[in-house]
């Protein structure tokens, strides 16, 4: 299954359609997620208009597991 996951992921490719999103978005990424790197989210968030990346430092990538408070903060804003 894992590995059938990791196939599907690579060959998802949206990264061209993004600049067509046109609702409210907030990307939270922790700096320290050592499967998909920040970065990653700095890339989508530059491809989607009037979007909000909140970075959480030394979270990894389970974001709302490591800092739920932080995160329903963020999502209720």
């Amino acid at each position: 299954m894992v590995a059938a996951q990791g196939a599907a992921i690579g060959n998802f490719e949206v990264l061209d359609s993004l600049a067509t999103v046109d609702t409210p978005t907030l990307l939270i990424h922790g700096t320290a997620d050592r499967i998909i790197p920040s970065a990653n989210g700095e890339v989508i968030a530059r491809q989607i208009p009037g979007s909000r990346l909140e970075l959480l430092p030394d979270v990894g990538h389970m974001f709302w597991w490591e800092c739920p408070i932080k995160t329903a903060q963020l999502v209720f804003e």
